[in-house]
């Protein structure tokens, strides 16, 4: 189930956790794209892909490809204002805690 993204994304929408600009909205699906097409796999778990939509994890999952790295560095680097993946991980994360107990 997690290892298409487009499934995810249309997910990440319905879980109210989509961005609101174009920037940021560009972006998501970016590093949306990286949590599930990571070298290691997709993610096997709700749990498994919440736990990737962090910095840290994506730099793990993508270390010694540069081109990926990039974006996550512009992730990392970016203000909170537009930054992206903390509201990402808390939305997915406060819809399966409602819908799962999690």
């Amino acid at each position: 189930m997690w290892t298409s993204t487009s499934f995810v994304l249309g997910f990440i929408k319905d879980a109210d956790a989509w961005p609101t600009t174009p920037y940021q909205q560009d972006k998501a699906k970016a590093l949306v794209r990286l949590a599930i097409e990571a070298p290691a796999g997709p993610p096997k778990t709700e749990v498994e892909l919440v736990d990737r939509l962090t910095v840290n994890a994506l730099r793990e999952l993508w270390a010694g490809h540069p081109a990926e790295l990039r974006l996550i560095e512009i992730e990392a680097a970016d203000s909170p204002r537009y930054a992206v993946l903390a509201s990402l991980g808390a939305g997915v994360r406060n819809f399966f805690g409602d819908t799962y107990g999690l």
